[in-house]
C-alpha cells in the first residue's frame, strides 16, 4: 500500500509537469468551469535540515544530523490524505545506535464535514489551553530518544487514533480513541537522554538471578473533551483514560521492570481574554497516578498562566503549576518565555525555560531567522540543572549549543 501511495504521488507530480507543458504550448487552453485542468489534488512538500549540537560543559559533539522530511498529501473536496516521513543520518551517535534512522511520523485520512470532522490514522492531537504544559495532554507520548523540543515544551510523537470533532454551535465536542495506545519510543542504551531507571534495568538484564523486563503497553485508550467558545471567555472539560509511562522497582530486585500504570484524568480548563492579555487555567485530578518515589496514589494538578503582546513584537508568557501527589513528593514550578521580533518579523530572539523545586531548571536562549520563505536558521543554547532523584537528573550534564539550517521545498 505504501508503494502504491508513493506511485500515486509520483503520478500526481508528473501530471503537474504535463499540465504545465500543455499550458506553455497554448496559453489559452483552459476551461473556467473545470478546476481539474488547472489544479492537481496531489502535492509534495518537505524540508532538509542540517543540525550541529556540541556539549558546552563536558566537550564533544552531541549531534551531527542531516535530516530529510517528506510530506506528500492528497486533497479532493472535503477529503485530505497526509503522510510525513523522516530520514536522518547522525555521525555523532554511533556509540549507542546506528547513524541512520527512518521514521514514519504521520499518516492519516481526514474528512471535513459541515458539522463533524473525522480523522483516522497516525496524528497529533493537542488538548488543553495551557502553553508549554498541560494536565490532559496525554494522547501523544514523549519521544524519549530526543526529548528536548525546546526548554518549555518536550517533543512528542503522533499516535494512531480515531479523532472525531463535532461542532455544536458555540461549543465543540472531541472524541479520541487509540486502539494501540500512544506510540512510545524508548531512549537508546547509553544515550545522553537515557533516564537512570532505564540504565539500571539494562545493566541488570542478563545478570545472574535477575530477570529485568522492559516492556510497553498496547492496550486501547481514549478520552472525550468538550470546549465552549464565548465572548472573551472559553471553558472546557475533559476526561482521558489510558496508560502512564512508569519505571517501577518491585519489592524483589529480581522483578525490576518498566510497567505502565493505567490511570484516568479529569480536567477543567478556562481561557479569558481581558485587559489586552490572555489568562489561562487548568485543574485536573488523577485518582491513581505514579509519584516520583514509585508509589501510586491521587494526583491534583493546577496550572495558571498569563501571556501578552507588548509594544512592537514583544511577547511575554508566564505560567505557574503545582502537582500534588498523595503518595510522594510534590512538584511546583513555572514556565516562561520572553521573545522579541525584529526586521519585519524575519528574526525572533528570546529566552524560555522552566524552573521547579528540588533544583530543576531548563533555560534556553535562542535566535531564529527566517532568511527567506524557504530558508530557516537557528542558533540556541540550552542548559540544565537538577538535584539527584529528579526527572531532569539524567540531563544535568547535557548543556549544549546548537546551530541548524533548514531548507523547505
Amino acid at each position: 500500500m505504501f508503494r502504491r501511495f508513493l506511485a500515486a504521488v509520483f503520478a500526481g507530480v508528473l501530471s503537474l509537469v504535463a499540465a504545465g507543458a500543455r499550458s506553455a504550448e497554448d496559453p489559452f487552453a483552459f476551461d473556467l468551469n473545470d478546476a481539474s485542468t488547472t489544479e492537481s489534488p496531489w502535492a509534495l512538500s518537505g524540508s532538509v535540515e542540517v543540525r550541529h549540537q556540541s556539549y558546552t560543559e563536558q566537550g564533544g559533539e552531541l549531534s551531527q544530523r542531516v535530516r530529510a522530511v517528506f510530506e506528500p498529501e492528497w486533497r479532493h473536496g472535503r477529503w485530505l490524505a497526509f503522510m510525513q516521513t523522516t530520514h536522518e543520518v547522525d555521525a555523532a551517535v554511533d556509540q549507542f545506535r546506528a547513524p541512520y534512522r527512518g521514521d514514519f511520523l504521520q499518516g492519516f485520512l481526514r474528512y471535513d464535514g459541515d458539522v463533524v470532522d473525522v480523522t483516522v490514522g497516525k496524528q497529533r492531537i493537542n488538548w488543553g489551553v495551557a502553553d508549554g504544559r498541560a494536565t490532559i495532554d496525554r494522547i501523544n507520548a514523549f519521544d524519549l530518544r530526543d526529548p528536548i523540543g525546546n526548554a518549555r515544551t518536550p517533543s512528542r510523537r503522533p499516535s494512531t487514533a480515531l479523532h472525531v470533532q463535532t461542532d455544536l454551535g458555540q461549543s465543540q465536542l472531541e472524541i479520541a480513541y487509540l486502539p494501540f495506545g500512544p506510540d512510545r519510543k524508548l531512549p537508546e542504551w547509553n544515550s545522553p537522554w537515557e533516564p537512570a531507571a532505564f540504565s539500571e534495568l539494562r545493566q541488570l538484564r542478563g545478570a545472574d538471578g535477575c530477570q529485568a523486563e522492559i516492556e510497553d503497553s498496547t492496550t486501547p485508550e481514549g478520552g472525550v473533551r468538550w470546549f465552549r467558545y464565548g465572548r472573551g471567555l472559553d471553558v472546557g472539560a475533559a476526561v482521558y483514560h489510558g496508560s502512564l509511562a512508569a519505571y517501577r522497582r518491585q519489592e524483589r530486585v529480581t522483578t525490576l521492570g518498566f510497567e505502565p500504570v493505567r490511570a484516568t484524568t479529569y480536567n477543567l480548563s478556562l481561557a479569558l481574554s481581558a485587559l489586552s492579555s490572555s489568562w489561562r487555567a487548568e485543574v485536573a485530578y488523577t485518582p491513581r497516578a505514579l509519584a516520583p518515589n514509585g508509589r501510586t496514589g491521587g494526583l491534583q494538578q493546577v496550572i495558571a498562566g498569563w501571556d501578552r503582546s507588548i509594544g512592537a513584537g514583544t511577547y511575554v508568557n508566564l505560567q505557574f503549576y503545582s502537582d500534588r501527589f498523595e503518595a510522594g513528593p510534590d512538584e511546583t514550578g513555572a514556565t516562561f518565555a520572553v521573545t522579541q521580533e525584529a526586521f519585519d518579523t524575519a528574526v525572533e530572539f528570546g529566552f524560555r525555560g522552566q524552573v521547579a523545586n528540588r533544583g530543576q531548571r531548563i533555560l534556553e536562549g535562542y535566535a531564529d531567522w527566517n532568511r527567506t520563505d524557504r530558508l530557516h536558521l537557528v542558533a540556541r543554547w540550552v542548559g540544565f540543572s537538577a538535584n539527584a532523584g529528579t526527572a531532569l537528573e539524567p540531563y544535568a550534564e547535557n548543556d549544549f549549543f546548537e546551530l541548524s539550517a533548514r531548507w523547505a521545498f
